[in-house]
């Protein structure tokens, strides 16, 4: 009898060092730039850190309220604990580094519990920096291989291992608290496992009855806390819900920038190259019986029901649901991990050139990646200017540029004020304390007007004089592509430029005092 593989080991001792070389690569890339190419990971780590500054005693209790009955606050609880250790930037980093390592365990368990090869592996290693990432959508990025790894737990209970019930019932609490939609995909995920494995009349409707009860157990005080977390935030005061619920691409979208919207992150597309020459692989496998042999029937209708319910779901959700943007996009990484179960078994013939493909792809994946990153212009710069605004200040942001090019298209800096809040007492114009799901807000009767919706993202809309300006006096502005070296206040202030100050510059970064315009 074959002595099973340790869950971290692929089929050789090469494939292993190279899978967990590739996973590395993506680590270590987020130490190879100063900040994160990841949208709104910036406020998510501010928060964290003032979490930790609220614990502390910090004078700031009198402008926040921290509050961890909530369903969006894994990340902002962690980073809070580990600022006791370190600095917030250093424990952020940390954090992001172990998600590719997370992605991958989570994929070898899938492989090991469906008794696929483990060097299939490799197809999910783009997913190691998903668009999910590149968004900074944190918490859910942790939520989803901790899902995974929790759905792997729960068949392997469903099929008598019963000491699994405990860890099941306290993960699911972990994860309901760290992100509810991670949640709901993993409830989704359980729902349609067991719809595929049990119906009345295999098992009559008493055993059916049953088996529904029971299977569903583990997760039922997940699903109460999930719901006195939505009760309780509904009834909060002064909280931004979303009124474009519904609002979604069309289908033809979906399917064309598939890639985009599982992977897509690097300038020129490149990272969806890999991506698509490892789903071309994929297909391969598919359609060419010829060399293959008939799939094992371990857990096949699960993994069949699960792979096309995830399929339809990319297809069929909107973008905005429940207050919530990028619905759809967060899903194709549940559709891929569920399809690699039903790859059939290819002969060791076709299998000593697709494998070495799958590696060369996966691998050039983490390289790519990692290339981009360290390509991210200005880090010394823009860290510095944040170092150069004092304490205590009200700032506002105005990008005229905030992406990350020529590593990443993605707008980086849009966000980019937030790490003052990481780093020392402050106020910024645009804040996640507005959100209802998360565990730091304004307390009600100290709360500032809310800036005009989507201004960071359109800084040519900022006006001095308006009166959300005015609660301001300090603006951190970055150069336009088209003028990088030329002063923005012109740009940036109109006519009244001549009126503000400059307080510090950095390569593409002013910071101005713009309170004389109000003199």
């Amino acid at each position: 009898m074959t002595r099973p593989l340790a869950w971290w080991r692929l089929e050789s001792p090469g494939l292993t060092g190279l899978f967990w070389l590739a996973v590395s690569i993506f680590a270590s890339a987020y130490f190879l730039t100063e900040f994160p190419p990841c949208v709104d990971y910036p406020q998510h780590l501010a928060m964290g850190a003032l979490l930790h500054r609220l614990w502390q005693g910090s004078a700031e209790n009198a402008e926040y309220v921290w509050d961890l009955h909530t369903y969006n606050g894994g990340f902002h609880v962690l980073i809070a604990l580990l600022s006791y250790l370190m600095k917030p930037e250093l424990a952020g980093k940390l954090v992001l580094a172990a998600l590719p390592f997370a992605t991958g365990t989570a994929t070898l368990a899938v492989l090991s519990l469906s008794d696929r090869p483990r060097w299939m592996a490799f197809f999910v290693l783009p997913f190691a920096f998903s668009n999910v990432i590149g968004w900074g959508f944190i918490n859910y990025a942790i939520g989803v291989p901790l899902a995974m790894l929790l759905l792997c737990l729960w068949l392997r209970w469903r099929e008598g291992e019963r000491r699994w019930w405990w860890l099941i019932a306290l993960g699911a609490l972990l994860l309901a608290f760290t992100h509810v939609l991670a949640m709901l995909c993993f409830c989704i995920s359980i729902f349609v496992a067991w719809a595929a494995g049990s119906s009345p009349r295999a098992l009559g409707w008493r055993g059916w009855l049953r088996s529904t009860l029971t299977g569903s157990a583990p997760l039922l005080p997940a699903l109460g806390y999930s719901l006195t977390v939505f009760q309780h935030h509904r009834s909060l005061p002064n909280i931004y819900w979303e009124d474009r619920d519904g609002e979604d691409s069309p289908l033809w979208e979906k399917l064309y920038h598939f890639g985009t919207y599982s992977v897509g992150n690097v300038h020129g597309d490149r990272d969806q190259w890999w991506y698509y020459g490892l789903l071309g692989l994929l297909l391969l496998l598919f359609v060419s019986p010829f060399f293959s042999a008939p799939l094992p029937s371990r857990r096949r209708r699960e993994w069949i029901a699960l792979s096309i319910t995830w399929l339809l779901l990319y297809m069929l959700v909107p973008r905005i649901l429940m207050s919530t943007w990028f619905i759809f996009e967060r899903l194709p990484v549940w559709w891929l991990t569920f399809t690699l179960p039903l790859v059939p078994v290819v002969s060791e013939r076709w299998a000593a050139w697709i494998r070495p493909a799958a590696v060369g792809l996966g691998l050039g994946s983490a390289v790519t990646s990692a290339a981009a990153f360290a390509r991210i212009p200005d880090g010394a710069d823009a860290s510095q200017i944040l170092d150069d605004i004092p304490a205590g200040a009200r700032v506002f942001a105005v990008m005229h540029d905030s992406t990350g090019l020529p590593g990443v298209w993605r707008r980086l800096y849009v966000h980019h004020l937030a790490y003052y809040v990481a780093r020392r007492p402050g106020e910024i114009a645009y804040t996640f304390t507005k959100f209802a799901s998360l565990p730091v807000r304004y307390r009600s009767e100290r709360r500032p007007p809310l800036i005009p919706g989507g201004l960071e993202w359109t800084p040519w809309e900022y006006r001095v004089t308006a009166d959300y300006a005015r609660r301001y006096p300090l603006v951190l502005v970055r150069t336009p592509a088209s003028a990088p070296a030329a002063d923005p206040a012109p740009l940036t202030f109109g006519e009244h430029a001549e009126d503000v100050q400059v307080l510090a510059h950095r390569g593409r970064f002013w910071l101005y005092d713009v309170s004389g315009v109000w003199r």
